[in-house]
């Protein structure tokens, strides 16, 4: 199975509950993607959801979590929490602010989804667990939560510079919103 993970804008809304048979929420590879990954969920994608937010399709002969939020929630999302991730990551701004540029780009109409069903192929600990955990920190602020949002992103945090690092210095940014579509990239 491939490794790559998308951030979607989907014409249609989550599906009600769980194991539900939807179609995957891309329509097409040059409109609907905003960004992309590899084998990991860049740490300013999940800023923008919460545990709400988690949803669950089958496909084939699987069943997978999918995080999917209304554009408009999404951009209130992003200003709610501006303040926090700028105290946390003060560091990193910069790339937050772009991020934000990014957001502004997306149609008001959409639903937003991080297709990320390849990940839990891999790991020990099922996808949608450490999801919940991850989304948790915003509403808990718990320990386990944010150390999971970082693991998640394959991120280092020096709380002293509250700056994040990647293994490589060219790959924060990467790890930060992953690779940005040419539509959607911030003028």
């Amino acid at each position: 199975m491939a490794d790559y993970i998308s951030l979607v804008v989907s014409p249609v809304g989550p599906p009600p509950g769980a194991d539900v048979a939807r179609p995957y929420p891309l329509e097409s590879w040059e409109t609907d993607r905003v960004a992309a990954a590899r084998e990991l969920v860049p740490c300013f994608w999940l800023c923008l959801f919460s545990t709400d937010d988690v949803v669950w399709v089958r496909r084939e002969k699987s069943l997978d979590p999918i995080l999917w939020a209304s554009v408009s929630e999404i951009r209130e999302r992003y200003m709610g929490r501006d303040a926090l991730i700028r105290q946390v990551f003060d560091g990193n701004v910069e790339a937050w602010e772009k991020w934000g540029r990014v957001l502004d780009r997306l149609p008001a109409d959409r639903w937003l989804a991080i297709d990320a069903a390849e990940l839990h192929q891999a790991e020990s600990l099922p996808l949608s667990e450490r999801l919940e955990t991850a989304l948790s920190w915003f509403e808990s602020d718990a320990a386990e939560g944010f150390d999971q949002l970082l693991d998640i992103s394959q991120l280092i945090w020096n709380p002293d510079d509250r700056v994040l690092f990647a293994d490589r210095e060219d790959e924060l940014e990467y790890r930060l919103i992953g690779q940005l579509w040419p539509r959607f990239e911030p003028k």
